[in-house]
Order: C-alpha cells, then structure tokens, then sequence
C-alpha cells in the first residue's frame, strides 16, 4: 500500500514538473514519472491471477473491477490525446470531473453520473474473462504511454501546449495548459488515486 510520505512525494514530483518552464524540460520530467508509473503498474496487472482479481477491496469493488475502471480512463484519454482537435482534452477533463472543479468536489455535486459510469464500467468487467480484461488493460496503459515519445517533438509540445489553462485543485499552485494537466492526472490516476485498491495485500 502507498504510505502518506510516498504519496506526499509522488504529488510532490508532478508539482515541480508543472512548474517548469521550459517546455522540453517538462515534457522529459513527465515522460520520466509516466515511465516510473508503467513500471509499477504493468507487472502487478501482468502477474495477477483470476482467483485475486475476483477479490473484493474497499468501497464494494472487486480488484478487476479497479483495473478496468483505470484502464477505461486511459482509452478515453489516448483517444483525447490522439484527436487532431485539442478542444477533445478539454471535453474529456469536463466529463471526467475535472473542469474547474476538485473531482471529489464534482462527486458530491455529481454522484448519479459518476456512479451511473462507474456502474457501466463494473457491469462490463463482470462479464469479460479476466484474461481478456488483462490483456486488455496491458495494453491501454501501453497505448496512452506512446503517445508520448521519449524526446519532445514540436507536435506534441504543441497540442500539450495549445489548450486552454487549468488549474489543478489537487496540487495547489498548478495553473498549466489543459494538455499537460490531463497527463500529469493521467500518472496520478494511474500510480496513486487507486493505489490503495489496486494493491490492497493480495491472499
């Protein structure tokens, strides 16, 4: 389980990547945190068994029920990233919660709609064979992570750039354009906001 010091830092890191100005300097910091989040994650989906994704975690869920919520948050956010109209990573953060607001704010204010994605998301992961939900989030984590080439281009610079400015209510201080934001909750929904169930003590 992530303890407070490790999460403390893991915020910590992605508020000084935001805060770096020069934009290939951020992007290599991002790239650097997404690569050191791909290596926690993908292991601990690849060795999962049926029998422990079957298990429960806190708040009703089963674990495959967490790796499928996570990994249909990154299809929808490859699919933003990967949209020649950047206006799609704003649209994505607005659905997602995110727009303007704390998600766990946008919760209270919102709890039929999250629940009513949530409870889709779920109903589907019941009725895939863990195999296939494995393989499958294996490869969204993989997808959204090639986005991002390991050097900066200038296309990519741009549409991370050329968003509209968000401020992260998270990590205070955080006011970059929407691009790098929706990256920087990528990492963060991937390595810390579902640590806890993810990686509750496996029997």
């Amino acid at each position: 389980m992530l303890d407070f010091e490790q999460a403390v830092g893991w915020y910590g890191d992605l508020a000084e990547a935001g805060q770096i100005t020069c934009l290939p300097d951020r992007y290599r910091k991002l790239r650097q945190h997404h690569d050191e989040s791909l290596a926690l994650h993908l292991p601990f989906i690849h060795q999962m068994t049926s029998e422990q994704a079957a298990e429960p975690v806190p708040g009703g869920w089963h674990r495959r029920d967490v790796v499928a919520h996570i990994k249909s948050w990154q299809e929808k956010a490859t699919e933003a990233f990967k949209s020649p109209d950047s206006d799609q990573i704003s649209q994505l953060l607005l659905r997602m919660g995110y727009e303007s607001v704390d998600p766990f704010d946008f919760y209270k204010a919102n709890p039929s709609k999250v629940d009513q994605l949530n409870k889709s998301i779920v109903k589907t992961s019941r009725r895939s064979p863990w195999t296939l939900l494995q393989s499958q989030a294996l490869y969204s984590a993989k997808e959204l992570s090639r986005q991002f080439p390991k050097q900066p281009k200038p296309e990519i610079l741009k549409k991370l750039e050329g968003t509209k400015d968000h401020k992260w209510h998270i990590i205070r201080g955080i006011d970059i354009p929407a691009g790098w934001y929706l990256w920087m909750v990528a990492i963060e929904h991937q390595s810390l906001q579902h640590f806890s169930d993810l990686r509750a003590p496996i029997s």
